[in-house]
């Protein structure tokens, strides 16, 4: 259950940032951006709880296909909302390399 809920968070987490940056209602601007934290404390916590939801993070399903084609899309006009991704991507990379049998790397 947990390895699908890293996977579902991560392809949900850019529809709620497309949903803050296209809403003209303050109320929904609020409740998306608050959904937006809880998401990812949600992710945090489960990225610490084992190596194979780690694992299931770095596939490329997840990780190159949801938050670094988002970063890539947005990272030349940058908003507050997509500064506030990167951070937190930032910290999502550094809670990963804490663990260095996550990625694997051929040369």
């Amino acid at each position: 259950m947990k390895l699908d809920l890293v996977e579902n968070l991560s392809a949900l987490i850019p529809k709620i940032i497309q949903s803050i940056e296209t809403s003209t209602v303050l109320y929904e601007h609020s409740q998306a951006e608050k959904y937006l934290e809880k998401s990812f404390e949600v992710l945090y916590y489960l990225l610490q709880s084992s190596q194979e939801v780690k694992m299931r993070f770095c596939s490329e399903k997840v990780l190159k296909n949801g938050f670094v084609k988002f970063i890539r899309k947005t990272i030349n006009e940058p908003s507050p909302i997509t500064l506030n991704i990167v951070k937190r991507f930032i910290k999502i990379v550094q809670i990963l390399t804490q663990t260095p049998q996550v990625f694997n790397v051929s040369l």
